[in-house]
């Protein structure tokens, strides 16, 4: 909080005007809550769908489920109008009920968007099972066909039809992301240095005799180079220019020497691959010009 407050502060003092979010698990008291409205332009929420699918995961050491305090975020945000989407991480035991979980959110909830995608072995999910490519390419299929409103409010960040970019994410771009202990990481997911990978996403480090940060050039300039057209794997692909060869964290994950593909691409071209049969049929059915 106090350090939004002095970020604006210092906006304002240079004529600017600061836009803030926040990527919550929502688990939040009300003085919070009430905060994050009067302050923030938006939020990102994390939730899993259904009470009993999101308890199964994200529990309190206490054993007890999380979901009634998030949906009581997610209530309180409607009331005050305040902008905000739900990100949604389907584990394999899941996958089946992906559909009702949508349908829920989407009757209950008024989201901007739901941002859906497959648990990956990584962090706190290194020890679980992968939600199997096909199966969650038929349980996404499925949720968008619950109403016109699913449809319109589900993303899969692989899958982005009429963005045309080489690049991902702020990773290969201009990220400056500040770590508990100062030091700066291109990536969000990557906040501590002893992670795995760490070293690729570190490229700068706060200097304790003057009052900015020394960088690493070499990382910044290998983050910068982490471009879809330098990819070999991706050649050919009719979605690499919107997909951009997807997150680099989680391709280190996949493949530590050479990105070879991973379930994340089946589901990329699935998923584009509808998105363009969409365009088609509404265009007259015969071709789409974008």
């Amino acid at each position: 909080m106090e350090s939004h407050l002095y970020a604006r502060g210092v906006a304002q003092s240079r004529g600017l005007r600061l836009r803030g979010s926040l990527t919550t698990n929502g688990v939040l008291t009300a003085d919070k809550r009430a905060w994050i409205v009067s302050h923030l332009d938006s939020a990102n929420v994390s939730l899993d769908g259904l009470p009993e699918v999101h308890d199964a995961n994200r529990r309190f050491p206490s054993g007890r489920g999380s979901s009634d305090i998030v949906l009581t975020t997610l209530r309180a945000f409607d009331r005050a109008g305040f902008r905000y989407s739900i990100r949604m991480t389907v584990a394999a035991e899941a996958v089946q009920r992906l559909a009702q979980s949508v349908a829920f959110l989407c009757r209950r909830f008024r989201p901007r968007a739901i941002q859906v995608e497959p648990l990956y072995r990584m962090g706190r999910g290194r020890d679980a099972a992968e939600a199997e490519t096909a199966a969650f390419i038929e349980a996404y299929r499925a949720a968008r066909r619950t109403s016109q409103k699913a449809a319109r409010l589900l993303r899969f960040s692989g899958a982005r039809l009429g963005t045309l970019t080489t690049r991902f994410c702020g990773v290969a771009n201009d990220n400056f992301c500040v770590s508990p202990a100062g030091n700066i990481s291109a990536c969000h997911e990557v906040a501590d240095e002893q992670q795995p990978w760490a070293k690729r996403f570190f490229y700068g480090r706060f200097s304790a005799g003057t009052s900015g940060f020394d960088f690493d050039e070499r990382a910044y300039s290998a983050l910068r180079a982490h471009t879809v057209d330098r990819l070999e794997y991706c050649d050919g692909c009719f979605a690499k220019w919107s997909c951009a060869g997807d997150c680099y964290h989680k391709a280190l994950h996949w493949d530590s020497a050479e990105f070879a593909g991973a379930g994340r691409c089946e589901i990329s071209r699935a998923l584009t691959k509808d998105q363009i049969l969409e365009k088609i049929a509404a265009s007259g059915g015969v071709f789409w010009r974008g």
